[in-house]
C-alpha cells in the first residue's frame, strides 16, 4: 500500500490493525480514502465525512457533476452514496467473492487496495484540491 501512494503519501502512516478497513489521508480535513475487508468483499471509498453535513453534500454534489468523467478515467461504474439522511457521503468501488476468511484471497484483496485507492487518488481527489 505504502509503495503505491508514494507520490502522494496518503497511506504513509498507516500501521497493521486488526480493524478491517484503512484510512489514507490527502490533506483536506474530514475527506479520506478507505480500504475495507469483508467477509464476501473488498472495497475501496472516498469517504467524505467533515463535521458539518453540508460541507459533505456540497463536494459530493460537485463531484458527481464530473461523474462521466471520473468514471471515464477509470473505467468503470462507481457507486455513488449521497446519503442525504447521514452526514456523511460516499463513493466507491468493490471487488466481490474475496472473504478475509480465506487467506488464498488476501493477496489479491491487497493488490486490489493498493491498486483502486491509488486510482482514487490519482483521478477523484485532484476534484477536491480546491474545495
Amino acid at each position: 500500500m505504502k509503495e503505491a501512494h508514494e507520490e502522494g503519501n496518503s497511506f504513509a502512516n498507516v500501521n497493521p490493525s486488526k480493524s478491517n478497513w484503512i484510512s489514507g489521508f490527502f490533506g483536506i480535513s474530514g475527506f479520506k480514502i478507505n480500504c475495507v475487508a469483508n467477509f464476501d468483499f473488498a472495497m475501496v471509498e472516498l469517504y467524505l465525512g467533515k463535521v458539518k453535513k453540508e460541507e459533505n453534500k456540497k463536494a459530493f454534489d460537485m463531484l458527481i457533476r464530473y461523474k462521466d468523467d471520473i468514471e471515464k478515467a477509470l473505467g468503470v461504474s462507481l457507486v455513488w452514496s449521497r446519503e442525504d439522511d447521514m452526514k456523511t457521503s460516499k463513493i466507491s468501488y468493490k471487488l466481490n467473492n474475496v472473504s478475509i476468511k480465506n487467506e488464498t484471497d488476501w493477496l489479491q484483496m491487497a493488490k486490489f487496495h493498493a491498486e483502486w485507492s491509488k486510482k482514487f487518488y490519482d483521478v477523484i481527489v485532484p476534484y477536491l484540491r480546491n474545495f
